[in-house]
């Protein structure tokens, strides 16, 4: 399952692929173990973001990154089951391009989407420099 889903986000990268210039996209893929750093893209980049997500307990994870000209979502976040057990937790996915060279945060709140004013259970968050 996993190699298949793989295969997804490559073929979505080479669609989405660049100006035509012949110089292909990079994935570039942050998980939990990237929270609060640094990481450096080139323009045309796409940046995916993993977490570990249990939609079975009322928590989700929401995209609160700010679009800049830098960095834009592709796609809302997304879980990929990991496996068929009922409740069981999966990989929250969300692929962010960079479109020009400058900085952005990537910023994730796991939360309860009806509980208005809650704190979040967990943030997320990476900055994200872009150079071309």
């Amino acid at each position: 399952m996993r190699i298949a889903w793989m295969c997804g986000v490559v073929a979505l990268v080479a669609a989405c692929g660049g100006d035509g210039g012949g110089v292909e996209p990079h994935l570039v893929a942050i998980t939990a173990d990237d929270a609060g750093t640094t990481v450096e893209v080139v323009v045309g980049d796409h940046v995916q973001v993993e977490l570990e997500s249990n939609p079975s307990t009322g928590y989700a994870w929401v995209n609160e990154t700010r679009e800049t000209p830098a960095l834009i979502a592709v796609c809302e976040p997304e879980v990929i089951e990991t496996t068929e057990r009922v409740g069981a937790p999966g990989v929250m996915q969300c692929m962010f391009e960079a479109r020009e060279p400058g900085e952005a945060v990537i910023e994730l709140a796991y939360r309860r989407p009806w509980e208005e004013g809650a704190e979040p259970e967990r943030v997320f968050t990476v900055t994200v420099r872009v150079t071309s």
